[in-house]
């Protein structure tokens, strides 16, 4: 059996990431999203990969559609916010 790899570290960049950053963090969810279809999208890839890149696309994707409603919500909540401060000093 082979000796199991430590994961590997997110990129600097993304390891700065301020809490609550749903741009960045939809952002980087959408590259992975591309980069696991571009393994999926090779005609060359082993069948291994194929079945990591297929787990991996499905768990990108789950993952951006929350990202994706959290922003929503998130919209959602500071326009509700601003209508009752404004109803409030009004």
């Amino acid at each position: 059996m082979a000796p199991v790899k430590a994961p590997a570290k997110a990129p600097r960049r993304l390891r700065r990431m301020p809490a609550g950053d749903l741009a960045r963090l939809r952002s980087a969810l959408w590259q992975a999203v591309s980069r696991v279809e571009a393994i999926l999208l090779d005609p060359d890839a082993e069948r291994g990969d194929i079945l990591r890149a297929s787990h991996a696309l499905s768990q990108s994707a789950a993952a951006y559609q929350r990202v994706l409603e959290a922003g929503d919500l998130l919209e959602r909540l500071e326009l509700l916010e601003r209508i009752v401060h404004e109803r409030g000093h009004a």
